[in-house]
């Protein structure tokens, strides 16, 4: 069974959050962290002892710092000028296979976290299709990147 447990210490001041925690067994453990990445899943062991104690578990792992990528959609209107894309979704494409599809906010801004590789680039919009851009980004760990589309 799955079971969802936030309770966590305070990275900068290490005070315990109050929580009552989880119970006695083994358990794989993800850790997730918006713009990070857990390169695997890794065991824990719950037991309370003999004769039954409160156990306390401490975790020390390593995470790796996704690459951050943002910028802009655009579109060519019927004047020529070059305007924010409202509505649309870009999908990057790795060479290994891993691929991530986003939503466009409103005004035409993206922004993802992505893990180090290289990355093409698929962009949908209802009322103007499908478009590949063969952009071959490279993303390393923990870098910050910028693209920008234009659909015309």
């Amino acid at each position: 069974p799955r079971i969802l447990w936030t309770n966590f210490y305070d990275t900068t001041d290490a005070s315990r959050q109050k929580d009552g925690g989880i119970g006695e067994g083994e358990y794989l453990m993800r850790i997730t962290i918006p713009g990070y990445h857990q390169s695997q899943l890794f065991r824990i062991i719950v037991e309370s002892g003999d004769p039954p104690k409160y156990p306390v578990v401490s975790i020390v792992h390593s995470l790796e710092r996704l690459g951050y990528l943002h910028g802009e959609i655009l579109w060519i209107d019927w004047c020529g000028g070059a305007l924010p894309l409202s509505w649309a979704s870009i999908t990057a494409y790795s060479t290994d296979g891993f691929r991530e599809v986003y939503t466009f906010s409103m005004d035409g801004v993206y922004e993802m976290w992505l893990p180090a590789g290289s990355y093409d680039f698929g962009l949908y919009h209802p009322g103007l299709g499908s478009k590949y851009f063969k952009a071959g980004l490279a993303v390393s760990w923990g870098s910050v990147n910028s693209i920008s589309f234009i659909y015309d």
